[in-house]
């Protein structure tokens, strides 16, 4: 490892061509400037927004009288009614009470038979074998290991080894797939602060959302953006998705999830696994797209804007498969709902991307008035009829 800040080790994560955040290749051969400096800025923009946020949070005026009705989600197990609670305006109806179809994540399970490899259809390996494997992974993270038998592990930003909780994206050791597991406990669920940046920033933009919610659009969306996508001239032949699947442990616990003053509605209730995955196809590639490449960047944006940015624009979510030369779209996640986009939107750059999310958070975080929030919090908005507004 280089010499490093304090701030960019913090984030230190070696990043190469075989994956997007591979731990065993050699820093000198393939750890990219820019990232360092990328994750320098982030680290030091964190510190700001935490004191501001602080600030905000407990500079309140002590004889300002408290708001009464604030949205509030009480979270359980399925087998034992000790609640856990979470009261703030940033509470939305959609992220918690919208996005989860169980008959559709039960359609939508890894199958249990013979499933074909993306790089050669003549090769598989049955969900049987997967699914035993993710089951042994589980055991190991529960016994709170940091590396494990048949897996390697991508990046585990967003997960907390103590609390066993958040997400990690992990490689099959021994088969071309891809997991992004997730793990969630009724005291963690309610806890935006736990398990890395990425949730903390969600919390304000998205209603409440976290990653556990966010990646339950993964599969929905791949759908939606795979049929558009055939109806281009161009880009039917040119841009991919990897397959995916849901994956939930045979005897696992969920979370009860009571909604009290949110959406418009005194009491809202569901229930959504605490532990799943989402198992995808590994993605072979030499090159990702490149934030400096002026080609790609307007490519990424113009496949975005005619996805009605359903995707992340995100630049290493576009990478160029292997042998086909195809562009694939790795990162399948419904991006208005991370970021909670309700308006139609577009962007001819980068820079104005940027800014417009530092807007939104800044404004979503600090700025609203009281009526804004109000007629937010009113909104009840299933998966249909968000996915409308964009």
């Amino acid at each position: 490892m280089p010499n490093l800040t304090h701030g960019q080790f913090l984030f230190y994560t070696e990043v190469c061509a075989c994956s997007r955040d591979c731990y065993e290749c050699n820093y000198n051969t393939h750890y990219p400037k820019k990232v360092m400096m990328q994750k320098t800025v982030y680290y030091y923009a964190f510190i700001l927004i935490i004191s501001v946020h602080a600030a905000h949070a407990y500079g309140r005026n002590i004889h300002r009288p408290k708001e009464t009705a604030l949205p509030t989600i009480s979270v359980s197990w399925d087998y034992d009614k000790t609640s856990y609670q979470l009261q703030s305006s940033h509470l939305e109806f959609y992220p918690f009470f919208g996005i989860f179809d169980k008959p559709f994540f039960d359609a939508n399970m890894l199958p249990k038979d013979a499933i074909c490899y993306r790089k050669d259809p003549k090769k598989n390996v049955t969900g049987r074998t997967l699914n035993n494997l993710i089951a042994s992974l589980l055991q190991e993270i529960k016994e709170k290991k940091r590396t494990y038998t048949n897996f390697k592990v991508i990046t585990a930003k967003n997960f907390n080894r103590k609390q066993i909780c958040g997400m990690m994206i992990l490689k099959f050791n021994d088969y071309p797939f891809i997991i992004k597991l997730a793990l969630e406990s009724p005291q963690t669920f309610i806890n935006p602060y736990c398990k890395g940046l990425d949730n903390v920033w969600f919390f304000p933009l998205g209603g409440g959302i976290n990653r556990h919610l966010a990646g339950l659009t993964r599969i929905k969306n791949l759908q939606t953006i795979k049929q558009k996508l055939a109806l281009h001239p161009q880009w039917a032949t040119l841009i991919d998705v990897p397959r995916k699947w849901y994956w939930a442990p045979s005897e696992s616990h969920w979370l009860d999830i009571t909604g009290t003053n949110i959406g418009g509605l005194k009491t809202v209730h569901t229930k959504i696994p605490s532990t799943y995955c989402i198992v995808a196809d590994e993605i072979e590639s030499d090159e990702s797209f490149n934030l400096f490449n002026n080609e790609q960047t307007t490519l990424a944006l113009n496949i975005c804007n005619y996805l009605d940015l359903w995707i992340d624009p995100h630049i290493n979510n576009f990478m160029i498969e292997k042998n086909t030369n195809k562009i694939v779209i790795v990162d399948t996640e419904h991006f208005p709902s991370v970021v909670g986009i309700k308006e139609k939107v577009s962007f001819d750059s980068y820079t104005s991307w940027i800014l417009y999310l530092m807007g939104k958070c800044a404004k979503d975080w600090f700025f609203r008035t009281k009526e804004e929030r109000q007629s937010i919090q009113a909104t009840h908005y299933s998966w249909q009829e968000f996915t409308k507004l964009t």
